[in-house]
Parts: C-alpha cells; structure tokens; sequence
C-alpha cells in the first residue's frame, strides 16, 4: 500500500518520475506495485510533497471547537446553567447527552458538586489576608505545624446517599440529646489528644483543654494553627500556649480551606457514617475507630492540598 512506503522510497518513485518513466517501469524498477507508484504521483501532483494526508478517523464533531470554547466561556460565567440551557445560549440541536461528553472529552469539564465559598473572602481586607497566607504556607515548616479545631458528632449519622430503584429510607434516632463536641489537634505524626466531650466550646472548657490533654503532647517550637472563634482566640489561651513555647497562628477570616484538619474531620464523618452508632456509647467507640482509620499518609496528601509542603517534598 502507499501509505506504508518510507520517504525514501516514495522521494525515489518521483525522481523516476520526472525522468520520464511511466508507473510499470517504476513499479518494475523498485518492486512495487503499479497502484501505489500511481498514488503516489498523484499524491505528488496534488499536494507537490510525498508525504501522506494527515489521516481522519470517525465522524466530524457535532460541535465544533468553536461552539465549546463558547461553551466554557458560559459556564464559567454561571457554573449551574443547565445543559438544556446552554444548547439554547450557542443556538445547537444536538442531544444533552452529546454536549456533555464533547465537554468531558475535549475540554475535561464535567458537572460535579460545587466547593461553597463565603462572599465575605471578596472584601478587600479578607482578601488580603487571605492572600498573605497563601505566600506564606510554603515558607512554613510542615514539621512544626499542629492544626486544631473542633466538630461535632451525633447518633444519628448516616450516609446521604444509597442504592434504591425508589425512594431510599432510613430509619435513625433525634438527634436531640446525643450530639458531642469532638476537638483535636493534627500533625503531621497523626491526631494529637483528641477530646470529645456534651455541649459546646467555650474559653473555660478550651483552656483547660490545652492545659491538661494538648500541651504535654506538643514539643516546644510547635505552631498551632487555629481558626479566630472566640473560646480560641483570648488572650488568656495565647498567654498559655506562648508561655509553653507555642506559638499561636490564627488563620485568615471565612478561610476553613486553608485548615487541615477540616479535611481530617470529613474522613472522621464518613467513617462514623460507615458504622451508625446509635447511643452515647456506640458513638463513642465509632468516634474512636474513625480516628484510628486516618492515616499519615492521608494526613499528608492532606498536607499538600492544603498548599503546606515545606518539610514535606
């Protein structure tokens, strides 16, 4: 076949050519045969090269590169347009199912749970809060970083999700009356004194919180990084943790992205949702278990998602 000739048999087939040989001659001379002699002169005369066509496989796209690039650009400017929508906006009679694979595939978008963010991250101080701690983050030592903060956990978790031709029910207990506070610290040594305890935070339940589970655990030189919630941020609790040699970093405002074990929580959740307690003490135990099932390795990928890489790398 001539598409399977190299360039110096084809340069050789031309240069027969011009001498005046006609394709049996030519096809004689190198063996070949007189289809792919004549091919490739035609091919010559054409194109005035001997190099093949760039070669097309299946149909041509249903929509054109210029019609996603429109595309992208509109659902930049409202990632929740539907996709009946945006047919309509680029004027296209094309099935919803065709647009959002030639997004898949030509551009990798896909339609998936958006990250909520707080306006508040737009002002202009917060911004620039925000900002300073992004050029920060790399210079920090990732060794020394202990991050702390607290959730909470009731009896009645479950998976939101599950498997059903219908509706999908399940049954769990008010979560009235069981819900706990579950506080800790994370290093990159794993979780550090966590602490679960009825009610909420407040200054008095965090001082002591510091004073008798989380400073014995934490060597000298250590930065405990924390959100600015009030019980965290008196002056009494920075007195503690700088006379112990912590020192305190407070995070930006409406910036939970930049704590790691905010992330660390949701493996803590899922794992609790895996196993449903359904009383105090199951809850316990369960809390208990998805701790242990957070990993340094987890700990770490967490590490530099969250941009720390310092110490790490």
């Amino acid at each position: 076949m001539a598409a399977d000739l190299d360039s110096r048999t084809r340069n050789n087939i031309i240069e027969y050519h011009k001498e005046g040989l006609n394709p049996s001659q030519i096809a004689k001379t190198l063996k070949l045969a007189v289809t792919s002699v004549r091919r490739i002169i035609d091919l010559f005369n054409e194109t005035g090269s001997v190099e093949p066509r760039p070669r097309t496989y299946g149909p041509k796209p249903v929509v054109s590169d210029e019609k996603l690039d429109e595309a992208v650009l509109l659902l930049k400017a409202n990632p929740s347009m539907s996709i009946k929508k945006l047919l309509i906006e680029l004027g296209l009679s094309i099935s919803e199912t065709t647009m959002r694979e030639a997004l898949r595939s030509r551009r990798g978008i896909t339609y998936k749970k958006k990250t909520g963010r707080c306006t508040r991250q737009k002002d202009e101080d917060v911004a620039q809060k925000r900002a300073d701690m992004i050029n920060a983050m790399p210079l920090l030592d990732a060794g020394k970083l202990k991050f702390l903060d607290e959730t909470t956990v009731n009896a009645s978790m479950a998976k939101e999700y599950g498997w059903g031709a219908g509706r999908v029910e399940e049954h769990a207990p008010d979560p009235r009356g069981t819900g706990q506070t579950l506080v800790s610290a994370v290093g990159l040594e794993g979780i550090i004194a966590p602490f679960m305890f009825k009610g909420a935070m407040n200054k008095s339940i965090f001082l002591q919180y510091l004073e008798q589970s989380l400073i014995p655990l934490l060597p000298r030189g250590s930065i405990l990084v924390m959100d600015n919630l009030s019980s965290h941020a008196s002056l009494e609790s920075e007195a503690l943790l700088l006379g112990n040699g912590i020192v305190p970093l407070r995070l930006p405002p409406y910036s939970p992205e930049f704590n790691v074990i905010e992330f660390v929580w949701q493996i803590v959740k899922d794992h609790v949702k895996n196993i449903k307690p359904r009383d105090s003490e199951s809850l316990c135990d369960a809390v208990g278990a998805a701790l242990g099932s957070v990993t340094q390795k987890s700990i770490k990928s967490i590490f530099l998602h969250c941009g720390y890489v310092r110490s790490i790398m």
